[in-house]
C-alpha cells in the first residue's frame, strides 16, 4: 500500500468507515440527461444532412476541465477532439468524422469518451457510442 495515495475518513465520521463511503470521498456526478448525442448516426458526406454528431452537454457548474476521447470498436484512439480544455456549464461539441491525421473516419461504430475534472476534484466520467455511417 502506498501510504501517499491513502487517506482516512474524518474524525466527525470515527476515522474509518469500513465497507462504506467515507468523508474523503467525492461522488462522481453522472446522469444520463447530462449528455445527449444528435444524431447518434451521422453521415459526414456533405449533403447538408447529419453531417456533423453533436454531443449536447449541461454540467451541474462551471469549473470543469476535461478532455473528450474518440476509439473506434477495437478500442482505439482516433482523435481527440478537446484536450484537456475548459468547458463550459453547458454546450454542444461537434464531431464531423474527420482523424488527427486530418482523413475521414471508416464507416463504423466509435465509442466516446468523456472525462471531466475540477481543482476541488469533482469528476464526471461519461461513455456512449454513435454511428459514423456512408452511402453503399
Amino acid at each position: 500500500m502506498n501510504q501517499d495515495n491513502w487517506a482516512s475518513a474524518s474524525s466527525l465520521a470515527g476515522f474509518g468507515t469500513p465497507t462504506g463511503r467515507n468523508s474523503q470521498n467525492r461522488p462522481s456526478f453522472q446522469s444520463a440527461d447530462q449528455f445527449s448525442l444528435d444524431p447518434e448516426v451521422f453521415s459526414p458526406d456533405g449533403d447538408g444532412v447529419d453531417d456533423f454528431m453533436r454531443l449536447h452537454y449541461s454540467l451541474p457548474h462551471d469549473g470543469y476541465f476535461g478532455s473528450l476521447y474518440i476509439y473506434n470498436v477495437a478500442g482505439h484512439l482516433v482523435t481527440q477532439p478537446i484536450n484537456n480544455q475548459s468547458w463550459n456549464q453547458s454546450g454542444i461539441v461537434r464531431w464531423d468524422g474527420q482523424l488527427d491525421s486530418g482523413l475521414r473516419a471508416p464507416v463504423g461504430t466509435y465509442i466516446l469518451r468523456v472525462e471531466l475534472l475540477t481543482a476541488e476534484g469533482d469528476r464526471i466520467r461519461w461513455k456512449d457510442t454513435c454511428v459514423l455511417a456512408g452511402k453503399l
